[in-house]
C-alpha cells in the first residue's frame, strides 16, 4: 500500500470523529450537576483532540504502511492553534460580513506597500477564519490546499507575459472541463 493510500484510510477513519459533537456533550465532572463545558472549555477540547487526531495519525501510519511517519502539518497545527484564539476572541459565529470587510481593509493597505509581508499573513489569517468558521476541519486544510493547486496546475492559463502586471491572470475558460478530465 502506497503512503497516499495510507494517508487516505486513516483520514478517512478519524474523519469519522466530530471533534465539536464530542465537545459539545463532554462532562468535566462525574458528580451531578451541570457540567457541560464553556465555550473556552470546548475550544480547548477540540484543540486537544486535533493535536490528539494528529499524534494516532502518525502513529497508525507505520502500522499500516512500510514507509515512515511524516510529521505533523504545521498548516494544520497553525489552524487549530488560530481557531481557538479566534473562537474566543471574536465568539463562534460565521462572521462573514465582518471577515471579508477585514480583508477588503487589509488588501488596501497591501496596494499601499505591497513589500509589508505581515500584511500578506493577515490576509491568509483571515481567510482561515473563514475557512473553518464555515465548516473547514485543520485536518483537511493541507490535503484540500493541495488539491487546488493541482487543479489550478492542470488548469489552462493564458500566456504572463501578455496581461499587464496590474491585472488579474485567470485561467482560461474554454475547454476547461476537457483539460481537468485529461489530467
Amino acid at each position: 500500500m502506497d503512503e497516499t493510500e495510507t494517508d487516505k484510510r486513516i483520514v478517512a477513519a478519524l474523519g469519522t470523529i466530530d471533534l465539536e459533537l464530542e465537545a459539545e456533550e463532554y462532562e468535566f465532572r462525574a458528580d451531578e450537576g451541570d457540567h457541560t463545558p464553556t465555550d473556552a472549555e470546548k475550544a480547548l477540547l477540540i484543540d486537544f483532540g486535533a493535536g490528539l487526531m494528529h499524534a494516532v495519525h502518525d502513529a497508525i501510519r507505520p502500522l499500516l504502511a512500510s514507509t515512515p511517519a511524516a510529521p505533523n502539518s504545521d498548516l494544520a497545527t497553525a489552524l487549530a492553534r488560530q481557531m481557538v484564539w479566534s473562537r474566543e476572541t471574536f465568539g463562534p459565529a460565521p462572521r462573514t460580513k465582518g471577515t471579508v470587510a477585514h480583508i477588503k481593509k487589509e488588501l488596501k493597505e497591501i496596494e499601499a506597500d505591497p513589500t509589508d509581508l505581515v500584511e500578506w499573513i493577515d490576509v491568509l489569517i483571515l481567510a482561515l477564519d473563514g475557512y473553518w468558521r464555515h465548516g473547514g476541519k485543520p485536518q483537511d486544510l493541507p490535503r484540500m490546499l493541495k488539491e487546488k493547486q493541482l487543479r489550478n496546475s492542470r488548469r489552462r492559463w493564458p500566456d504572463w507575459r501578455k496581461v499587464a502586471e496590474d491585472q488579474a491572470i485567470e485561467h482560461t475558460r474554454d475547454g476547461e472541463g476537457d483539460a481537468l478530465a485529461a489530467a
